[in-house]
């Protein structure tokens, strides 16, 4: 497996172990522009040290600027375009964090469509809608993937939340729309200090109409829902929770809704979900909308 040398390397934990990033198994797979986009990181004219902004250019030409303010400052990190009027870029978010942006005019507008912890590790470009973010935490070490996109309102949704990093993982993830590359699978890998860590994304295309959100192992239903949904599954959960479009924790469910596979939604407000389960075999990450 060809793995790309992308190597970001800090400190992390009380072990203060280094650890590497060691990039994705391929580059995402752009068209062939006929423009140039660059960015630039500024400090602003008369301010502190900590006050920074990023603009964007077009062929040399500024199309798009942001700036922090005192001790909250901002630049661009990674930028990335599919073809000539959409693309994405990774931004140091005031407040520590970091944020990816989505454009699809030429750069002149930029959305947020998720985001990460404070340590950049990389973003790879699923498709014109959706890309991965890998960043981790230092204290406590915790490596965090999520999918950022504004298709389906699928902001911030997480796909892996590694806490441990010393054994391989493989998930499945519930997309829209292929790769671009036309793969069924992401990986990418890390050096803990002492072994190569490998994470595997195996992708489930849904299609747009479907009423079911539903992989080779696991089914939602019905979908939306009123007053239950059903996972059917032939794994045991482990835990099963809902989170809101922004990535916030709504409810976990107990040790009977487990049991029963069977979960209760009647006092949750309309509206769409994400639904993230764990079983003892696989991690899923599922699109819920309840309706009452």
């Amino acid at each position: 497996m060809k793995i790309l040398f992308l190597l970001f390397t800090f400190c992390c934990g009380f072990a203060h172990a280094q650890v590497s990033f060691l990039g994705f198994d391929r580059d995402y797979c752009p068209d062939a522009l006929s423009i140039s986009y660059t960015y630039e990181n500024f400090s602003l004219p008369g301010g502190s040290s900590a006050e920074h902004g990023f603009r964007i250019l077009r062929d040399g030409v500024q199309v798009y600027s942001q700036q922090g303010s005192m001790n909250n400052s901002t630049s661009c990190l990674d930028l990335y375009f599919v073809n000539d009027a959409v693309g994405f870029i990774v931004i140091q978010a005031p407040g520590g964090g970091k944020q990816v942006l989505r454009t699809q005019d030429y750069g002149n507008n930029w959305q947020i469509i998720g985001g990460g912890a404070p340590n950049y590790l990389g973003l790879y470009v699923l498709n014109d809608w959706t890309a991965y973010l890998v960043t981790q935490w230092d204290f406590p070490k915790q490596l965090y993937v999520c999918r950022c996109s504004d298709q389906l309102n699928n902001i911030n949704n997480s796909v892996i939340y590694d806490t441990i990093q010393q054994a391989n993982i493989v998930v499945t993830d519930v997309l829209l729309n292929p790769d671009r590359c036309g793969a069924d699978s992401l990986v990418f890998a890390i050096w803990n200090g002492t072994d190569t860590i490998t994470y595997q994304i195996n992708f489930n295309l849904l299609n747009a109409g479907s009423s079911e959100a539903q992989t080779d192992q696991l089914l939602i239903y019905p979908n939306p829902a009123s007053d239950i949904f059903k996972l059917s599954t032939t794994e045991a959960l482990e835990w099963v929770q809902l989170f809101d479009l922004s990535g916030q924790f709504v409810h976990d469910f107990c040790a009977e809704a487990l049991q029963q596979k069977q979960f209760s939604v009647a006092t949750i407000p309309n509206g769409n979900y994400f639904v993230q389960v764990k079983t003892n075999a696989s991690f899923f990450n599922l699109k819920l909308l309840v309706h009452h």
